[in-house]
């Protein structure tokens, strides 16, 4: 019995012994098995967030360098857009008519908001007027579309008004021996005019103190047979001349008058009226328009008779 207890014992033992080394031996293997699970997701984890990193970064790389790019191409692109804009204003103001529109129609009264390489132009255009140059030229063109217009259309009474054609005679109109030839050019449609039967009222914006002298000038001049001469009364000489112009044009529908033409060297006659009244308007060339107090060879007073000129 003791031996066999023994032999027990010692094949217990021996059982007990390889159970644990198995259990161990287990145990181990689990702990390098899960060890190596979690590194390698952990590093493919970490590769993959860098290489998400990498994307972004090339991503935004990109972009920056596509955003500067349209940034530079947009700013030498906006560059040669004023320098083609400074270029086409400059080429544009080399001729006096466009130098002239430029002014009329920007309303430029100050010397100072007239670009200086318009200067010139109108100075030599202005020197060419009495040797019968540009500005004669300009004029005939004009006046011809008037006479052609009027060579298709008659007086007549529309809605119960009468008709008549509404001549500016300021900076139109000139008593002046140097452009003697231009007025015989004036004259001749004022003649046609009144022979075709249509009453003219001239309109002026020197003062009602003015019109004994403005009427002896005119009669001397040929320009007699008018139906009207409107001058400036004492409380319209604050207001602006496109006002009173206007308001004199009311005033003549009110009275049963339709302005069927106007012809003016200014803006302020043609611009602005009664709306609906169908006016034709004729702009004639005239190279002082708005510059009587900028050049002293083109200063013209308004006080009459002493100058020759009539004028705003």
């Amino acid at each position: 019995m003791s031996a066999y207890a023994h032999q027990m014992e010692r094949e217990f033992s021996a059982g007990s012994l390889s159970s644990g080394e198995d259990s161990e031996e287990m145990r181990s293997r689990y702990v390098m098995e899960s060890g190596f699970y979690m590194t390698s997701f952990a590093a493919t984890m970490f590769i993959a967030l860098l290489v998400t990193v990498g994307v972004l970064m090339i991503s935004l790389l990109i972009l920056l360098t596509v955003m500067l790019q349209s940034c530079e191409n947009r700013s030498k692109g906006v560059i040669e857009q004023m320098t083609l804009q400074q270029q086409h204003t400059t080429s544009f103001l080399k001729s006096y008519h466009n130098c002239r529109s430029f002014a009329e129609l920007n309303n430029l009264k100050s010397p100072d908001l007239l670009p200086p390489m318009c200067w010139d132009r109108i100075v030599d255009h202005h020197n060419q007027a009495a040797a019968g140059g540009e500005y004669e030229r300009d004029l005939t063109a004009s006046l011809w579309v008037v006479e052609g217009y009027f060579d298709g259309v008659k007086p007549s009474v529309d809605n119960g008004q009468d008709a008549v054609v509404l001549i500016d005679i300021d900076n139109s109109i000139i008593f002046n021996s140097k452009q003697f030839r231009q007025q015989v050019l004036l004259l001749r449609v004022y003649k046609k005019l009144q022979a075709s039967g249509w009453s003219l009222v001239l309109v002026s914006r020197n003062p009602e103190k003015q019109r004994n002298a403005t009427e002896e000038q005119l009669v001397s001049a040929g320009y007699g047979g008018w139906s009207s001469l409107v001058l400036r009364p004492e409380d319209e000489m604050e207001h602006s001349t496109t006002e009173y112009i206007s308001r004199q044009r009311v005033l003549m529908e009110t009275r049963g008058i339709r302005v069927a033409a106007i012809i003016s060297s200014q803006m302020d006659a043609l611009t602005k009226g009664p709306s609906g009244s169908g006016t034709r308007v004729f702009k004639l060339p005239n190279p002082v328009y708005y510059y009587n107090d900028y050049f002293q060879d083109f200063r013209i007073s308004t006080e009459l008779p002493e100058e020759t000129v009539l004028t705003q």
